[in-house]
């Protein structure tokens, strides 16, 4: 088994979203997943799912519970995941994850010095640093 995170979308807040593993020729594999949401606002939700079977690739199907067929989809791969808390593969892509997350979810300080820093949402980590210009346009640098 596999872990893995993903930032969604979910289109507007107070959702109850679930999830489906759906393999490349269409199939539903295992049951509806229902656990490991947690809304970040804005109608964005993180969503840790640990039991991904090792041999796993396809699609993860996202849809408000009740309502499978208003749906959207992400690749997932043990490309993708996280093993014993690093990825499999491709760190990167898992970092990318855990600074967009810091980025829309965690705390934002330095606000009017020209340099602000996004944390992680335990409110410590370091996730994003932006240099903002004069016209208040956010570059960001990570860490």
């Amino acid at each position: 088994m596999y872990s893995i995170d993903f930032t969604v979308y979910g289109r507007s807040t107070g959702l109850s979203l679930a999830a489906q593993l759906v393999d490349y020729a269409g199939n539903n594999v295992g049951s509806e997943i229902t656990s490991g949401f947690v809304e970040l606002g804005g109608g964005y939700y993180a969503w840790r799912y640990a039991s991904v079977p090792d041999d796993f690739a396809g699609q993860v199907k996202f849809y408000p519970q009740g309502d499978p067929t208003d749906c959207w989809f992400a690749h997932l791969g043990p490309d993708d995941a996280l093993w014993h808390g690093k990825s499999v593969e491709s760190g990167v892509d898992f970092l990318t994850h855990q600074q967009r997350t810091g980025a829309v979810a965690g705390k934002i300080t330095g606000a009017g010095s020209g340099t602000e820093t996004a944390t992680g949402t335990d409110g410590v980590t370091e996730r994003v640093e932006f240099t903002v210009d004069a016209s208040g346009n956010r570059t960001p640098s990570y860490s």
